[in-house]
This record gives C-alpha cells, sequence and structure tokens, in this order.
C-alpha cells in the first residue's frame, strides 16, 4: 500500500513504500549491492549480528595549512548494521590507523593497510567468538567490507586507478577518453555526455549547439563487475624500466598499481565498492556556477582561455572574442554572468540574509564589497547556496529559460542528498541526468566540464546501489578529522538540566523568549527585534491546518505550568499568520512564495510547540522586477539529526494519478524532470544553421566543511548555543 509503513519481523525495521509500491531507501541495507552481496553469500548474510563496515580516509595537515607541509592519513572504520541516524555518528567511528607520511601516500597505503587487511581476513574466515547479551550465549561473528568514503584523490588511491589524465572516471575507466583543451591545457568531458542518452533523443543529431558539425551514435559504457576488473588487472604487464607501473599506463589504461582490498577473498563480489563522495562533488559544482555567475575575475569559468576553445569547437559567434585595433580585446558579456550592479545588489542581500541557528554560516561575514566576493565559503555554504539560494539568487537577472535549467539542477541535488530515497525517482533520475548535462552544455562553455560535472551521471546509480547519500559522504568525516586535529584543546561541556515546574496547574505562565523544541531552536519576534546585529533568525513557523499551510513569525513562547509529581510540559506559540491565500507554490522551479505584509485575521493564534515546523524567509536580491517585490521566498528546516518521522498523510491508502510525490519531506515540492525542449536560447539544427548558446566552466579546490545541518544533531545533544550571547538560556524564564 503506497505510503504504508510496514515491520520487518526479523530486523524490526520499518519499510515505506513509494507511490509505486516500492520501498523507500533509507538505509545502505536497502540498496541493490547490499542485496547482491547477501545473495551472494548467504549463509553469511542469514547471521543479522555479523557485522558490515565501511572504510573511510582522507589526507590533512595536522599542523594547518601554513605550516610545513605534511600528509597525515587516518583510516576509520565505521559499523553499518546501525540505525539511519546513528550510522555516521562519532562515538560510532572507530580510529583504526594513523599513517603519518610528510609527501603523498599513494600506492604505499598497501603496506599501511596491511594490519586492517588482516583482521578483515580473519573476520571473514574465522569470525570472532563473542557474547550476546540479549540472548545470553556465544556465537561466533564475522564481519566484512561493504564500501569506502572518500574524496576524488583518495579514491584513486585507495582503489588503484590513477584519476587523472585523460581516463578521469572511476565508473567509465578507457571507455571515456576526455581530451585536452588547446588554449585551457586541462583535461575536459564537454560533449561526451550524449553518448548516454537513450538511442533517439534530438541532442543526438544536434551539429549547432554542440561541438560543431558532430553527431552521436554511440552508446553509453557500461558498469565493469569485480570479475572483469580483476581479469584486467591480471592481464597487465610490468613496466621493465619503471618496475613500479605497468605498460600502457595513461594510453590503455589507468591502474597504477594492485589494491590490498583485492587480497580480501569476497572483495570481487561486491557492487560498487569505492563510492564517489557527493560533499566534494557538489562543492565543486556549485563552486564553478557560482564562480561563473558573478563573474569571480580569477576564479570564473568564462574566461579568455576558455573564450578562445569555446570559439574553436563550439558555433556560438556572438560570444568570441573581439579584435579591436589598437585596443584590448573585448570580450562580449555572456547572458548567464551578472554585470556589476546586479553583483552588488547580490551582494547587499548576502549582508542581510539570516538563517536559523546550526542551519548554515554566517554568510555575510565573509561578503567584501570591496573586492565584490564572498570569501571563506566551504563545502556546506556551496550545498546550501545550490540547493536553497541558486535560482533565488539569479531571478529576475538571467532569462526564465536559463533558470528553469538551473532549477532544475537544485532540484537534482536536492532530490538526491534527501533522507529517503524513492527507488522509481532514481531510476527516473538516471535516465534524466545526462540530459541535464547536456542542456548545460548548451549554455556554457567546454572549460566548465571536468571530472566533478562528468559524476553526476553516476551519482542516481550509487544512490540506489547504496542507499542515501548521508551514510557515505565526507561531511562526517572532516569533522572527525578536524577533532583530532584539535584533540589537545578539546574542550567538553555538559548541556544544562531542565527546571522542574511547580506542581498542579497554575494561573501564571513562564514565558520564554528562546526555547528548544523538535529538534528545533525558536526565538520570539520581540527577541530578535532587540538584537538588531543578530546574524541568525528562529522565529519563523509552519504548521498545517485543515489543508492550507500556514506560515509567519513567532509572537510569544508560553509555557504552561502543572502541580503534579511528574508534571507534562505544555509549551504555545502565538503567533500572527499569513493569509494562506497570499502563499503561491511554483512547482516548475520548486519555489514556495509569501506575500511578507499579508495578515491572516482569526483568533486562533496559539499552536502547541510539538506542532510547529520550522521554516525560513527571505527575499528576492532583484528590484528591477516588480512582481517580485514585496515577496519572499520560503524554505523548510529539517530538524536535527533524525529523519523525518511519519504522519497521517505517509499512510493514506492510495494516491490519485495526478498527486506529485515529494522526496524530501517538508522541503523541495517540485518534480525532478529534465525537458528537452527546455534549453535557453537555442534550438536544434542539424543543417549547422540555428540559435546560439552561451558558456563557462572549471572546477574547484577542495575545501573542509566544517558544519552540516543534515548529518549530525549537536542540537538534540545540547552542544549548539546561541553565537550571539555567551549567557544563553533556552529555557531560562523572563
Amino acid at each position: 500500500m503506497p505510503g504504508k509503513a510496514v515491520s520487518d519481523p526479523k530486523l524490526g525495521k520499518k519499510y515505506k513504500y513509494d507511490k509505486d509500491h516500492r520501498p523507500m531507501l533509507t538505509h545502505p541495507s536497502d540498496g541493490e549491492a547490499w542485496k547482491d552481496f547477501d545473495r551472494k553469500y548467504s549463509e553469511k548474510a542469514a547471521e543479522p549480528r555479523n557485522v558490515r563496515v565501511a572504510i573511510a580516509t582522507d589526507g590533512f595537515n595536522p599542523f594547518g595549512m601554513t605550516s610545513a607541509p605534511y600528509s597525515c592519513w587516518p583510516v576509520f572504520v565505521i559499523p553499518l548494521n546501525l540505525p539511519p541516524g546513528m550510522i555516521m555518528q562519532r562515538k560510532y567511528m572507530f580510529l583504526a590507523l594513523i599513517i603519518p607520511k610528510p609527501e603523498y601516500l599513494g600506492k604505499n597505503i598497501n603496506v599501511y593497510m596491511q594490519p586492517l587487511m588482516e583482521d578483515l581476513k580473519r573476520g571473514w574466515e574465522e569470525g570472532i567468538m563473542v557474547y550476546d547479551k540479549a540472548t545470553k550465549t556465544n556465537f561466533r561473528m564475522h564481519i566484512w567490507f561493504q564500501f569506502s568514503i572518500h574524496d576524488h584523490p583518495g579514491g584513486s588511491i585507495l582503489s588503484s586507478k590513477g584519476l587523472q589524465g585523460k581516463f578521469m572516471c572511476p565508473h567509465c575507466g578507457t571507455d571515456l577518453e576526455f581530451y585536452r583543451l588547446a588554449h585551457d591545457h586541462k583535461y575536459c568531458c564537454f560533449d561526451l555526455h550524449r553518448r548516454f542518452l537513450p538511442p533517439n533523443p534530438p541532442f543526438r543529431q544536434d551539429k549547432k549547439n554542440f561541438r560543431k558539425g558532430v553527431v552521436v551514435e554511440e552508446g553509453p559504457p557500461r558498469y565493469r563487475t569485480g570479475s572483469e576488473l580483476l581479469a584486467e588487472l591480471d592481464a597487465l604487464v610490468q613496466d621493465p624500466t619503471q618496475p613500479d607501473n605497468f605498460l600502457g599506463y595513461g594510453d590503455t589504461h589507468n591502474w597504477t598499481h594492485k589494491s590490498c582490498f583485492w587480497e580480501l577473498p569476497y572483495f570481487k563480489g561486491i557492487i560498487l565498492p569505492h563510492c564517489i563522495d557527493v560533499m566534494h562533488t557538489e562543492k565543486n559544482v556549485a563552486g564553478a556556477l557560482y564562480n561563473t555567475i558573478l563573474n569571480i575575475i580569477d576564479k570564473t569559468k568564462d574566461n579568455p582561455k576558455t573564450r578562445k576553445d569555446q570559439e574553436e569547437l563550439c558555433d556560438r559567434p556572438q560570444l568570441s572574442i573581439k579584435k579591436v585595433p589598437g585596443r584590448s580585446d573585448i570580450r562580449p558579456k555572456a547572458p548567464f554572468s551578472l554585470d556589476r550592479n546586479q553583483k552588488m545588489e547580490v551582494l547587499l542581500w548576502f549582508k542581510e540574509l539570516k538563517f536559523p541557528d546550526g542551519y548554515a554560516a554566517n554568510l555575510k561575514r565573509g561578503v567584501n564589497l570591496g573586492t565584490m566576493r564572498i570569501n571563506g565559503l566551504k563545502s556546506h555554504d556551496y550545498h546550501i547556496w545550490l540547493e536553497r539560494f541558486l535560482p533565488v539568487m539569479v531571478r529576475g537577472y538571467v532569462s526564465e529559460d536559463f533558470l528553469r535549467v538551473l532549477a532544475e539542477l537544485r532540484n537534482f541535488f536536492r532530490q538526491l542528498c534527501a533522507k529517503e530515497l524513492s527507488p522509481t525517482l532514481l531510476e527516473k533520475m538516471e535516465k534524466q541526468a545526462p540530459v541535464l548535462l547536456c542542456k548545460l552544455e548548451r549554455i556554457f562553455p567546454p572549460g566548465m566540464f571536468v571530472t566533478m560535472q562528468h559524476l553526476i551521471i553516476h551519482l542516481p546509480y550509487e544512490a540506489r546501489m547504496w542507499g542515501p547519500v548521508q551514510h557515505r559522504w565526507m561531511y562526517a568525516v572532516e569533522r572527525l578529522m578536524k577533532t583530532l586535529r584539535a584533540k589537545a584543546n578539546n574542550d567538553v561541556s555538559m548541556s544544562s538540566q531542565l527546571r522542574q515546574i511547580a506542581n498542579d496547574f497554575d494561573v501564571k505562565v513562564g514565558s520564554f523568549k528562546s526555547y528548544d523544541v523538535n529538534g528545533y531552536r525558536f526565538h520570539t519576534t520581540g527577541y530578535e527585534l532587540s538584537r538588531p546585529n543578530r546574524t541568525s533568525t528562529n522565529s519563523r513557523v509552519f504548521v498545517e491546518c485543515g489543508g492550507d499551510d500556514f506560515y509567519r513569525r513567532v509572537e510569544e513562547i508560553y509555557e504552561l505550568q502543572y502541580r503534579k509529581p511528574k508534571p507534562p510540559k505544555v509549551v504555545v506559540f502565538k503567533c500572527r499568520w499569513i493569509d494562506p491565500k497570499h502563499v503561491n507554490k511554483d512547482d516548475t522551479i520548486g519555489l514556495v512564495e509569501v506575500k511578507r505584509d499579508s495578515v491572516f485575521e482569526c483568533e486562533d493564534v496559539y499552536i502547541v510547540a510539538q506542532q510547529a515546523t520550522q521554516v525560513y524567509f527571505f527575499p528576492y536580491p532583484c528590484t528591477k522586477v516588480a512582481r517580485l517585490q514585496g515577496l519572499d521566498v520560503m524554505y523548510h528546516v529539517q530538524p536535527h539529526g533524525k529523519l523525518p518521522e511519519p504522519n497521517d498523510q505517509d499512510y493514506l491508502p492510495q494516491r490519485e494519478p495526478g498527486d506529485k510525490f515529494f522526496q524530501e519531506a517538508g522541503g523541495d515540492t517540485s518534480d525532478f524532470v529534465v525537458r528537452y525542449t527546455d534549453s535557453p536560447g537555442t534550438e536544434v539544427d542539424n543543417d549547422g544553421e540555428g540559435d546560439k548558446v552561451d558558456g563557462d566552466g572549471d572546477d574547484d579546490d577542495e575545501e573542509h566543511a566544517n558544519v552540516d545541518s543534515d548529518v549530525e544533531s549537536d542540537l538534540d545533544a545540547g552542544l549548539l548555543v546561541d553565537p550571539d550571547d555567551e549567557d544563553y538560556n533556552p529555557h531560562a524564564h523572563t
């Protein structure tokens, strides 16, 4: 039954079904790779107490970025036999190895990993006799490896593949050959994604909007099995002139060495043992778009070199550099980039943005109006920018067709990063990802499309294999490495105790300025107005009533007092609501707009705190479009550290044919749809005559993120503090 939660009697796990009666993916065990392993090794998989682990690693400088070069590689072992909300918690991530190495680790990792490999081989073959406290019996527990977590360079080391040069994709390998740009001097994958399309779409025959005169007939590379990869690796011959290398490296293959993971007897039976890191992929994709749209001089992908490459490869004469005798060359403005006045308007908009505590970093601290850029953006900042701000930031400055392409990219990553995934939706995203990349290729220049942009093709497949990305991306690993770096000065603070309230009901009530409930922190409007320099906002609230959505600020917070041995805590919010008639949901680009000054006149102004869901509003930066004035864009905030709980709407016995299935609870309310005809200012022209497109692109260095609202719950642990108040007490009466 669609939406029905069904319990597994063996594991005590609840399965929630999508509209096509297929179980939702909420855990790695829901993925096809886990189930395939269970079928191949059914005897060991039949014992639910056997432990499956993931191995995570990354290199960092323990002495800081400004000190002498040094590379330290911690290796973590992460048990996967835990509920979704516990897998990536710090207390369940075990430090197995620390590999100190002044220089790049490379293939030497095999030597350092041998103790861990020996333990894994013993755990698989012999097992370990342990005591089960629940049954009060001993049993032999087996342990095995399932997948690795790493960034792109780390994946190159662990998988023993050189992911640079012309074979840069860990999945496509030698079946997809990148080519070097003549002027930008880097390998790119521009116009290599049409081969991933079905046989007959119009993009395959388009000779104008991709590479000039090129028609694509070949099909996509296929995913190879572990046995095929092992056979290819065993067939390689050592280079007699360079004993550490194989003959043909860089020309016919990209194997650098034989990884120690092949020593595990079951390794060749694992589908997808090395996963792409969604955190760094999303950061680099977003960073390239951000720097290009805002035309950051030294980072934009729409630079003179890429314009020259674009002129040679593409039929886009309107964007070619124009030679003027006696003057500097003129580079025409691309339709996807903002001019100086628009950039200033956007930066001033960033300086006014406020978010709930723990949701995002304080971006306005990095805004520099003199250099017209935002400094210090990290991976999570780009995560928030791409999935929340991108279509809002550019709306009114670019064409609606271009806006829809960016909205499709934004929706793609929002659907992919949801905590509950529909297998039907993932299969749909696999088919639509190459269409989305082709539409981006018709807009941006060849220099935009490097490794990270290509990896978008494979992300839905990996989610289908191993479930939600929250159990495979690097946010938790990066934060744990930050803890290791500062271990000597690690301060531990205890959360405050709840105040015992009076027995029995009292006519007096407790009044709060701030309150933590439902995984959120709420502030009253008066409290925030009394602090004009606050860097966050926590006063917006959402509640659904009678089929209508109500949004507004929290005016007051009251706690009713009872006189009982165990007094119940009843907290109510007093709110003034926006008229639901002035709430506009635009499903085509996935935005919810509310009229800022609208007021819903009613007497029912109180809600129980447990009904409240936190949201935040922000205006459009564009001041030129009249219809955008007075409107705020609304986004829901996910509660800290827990999955969205099922509600009555999830258990409806059936859905009407026209209903939409929303992937992220309380989040994006738009279907992920990529249409071939929605390309900004372009048309398919097989004869070489038609319209033009724009250009831009490149990737960025990978940065570490220290904040993530979707993965870890410091709020629930009582460790999240108000950044503006050293004496902040969320339960202090006023």
